[in-house]
């Protein structure tokens, strides 16, 4: 349910445009849930799969 709720958010701002109050409910929200997803939702939060444009290079 959580996910559903703040899936606009998460599916159409990138993590650098959050704001800290958006990004430190996110933190509280899922760090209060068990679970795969959102320990996953949390490390994205902390920098995890950041995009390296390099690879898109030769």
């Amino acid at each position: 349910a959580a996910l559903a709720e703040d899936a606009a958010l998460l599916e159409q701002r990138p993590r650098d445009t959050l704001a800290e109050t958006e990004s430190a409910r996110l933190r509280e929200r899922y760090g209060a849930l068990g679970g795969a997803a959102p320990r996953e939702l949390l490390a994205w939060l902390d920098g995890a799969w950041t995009f390296d444009p390099d690879c898109l290079t030769d």
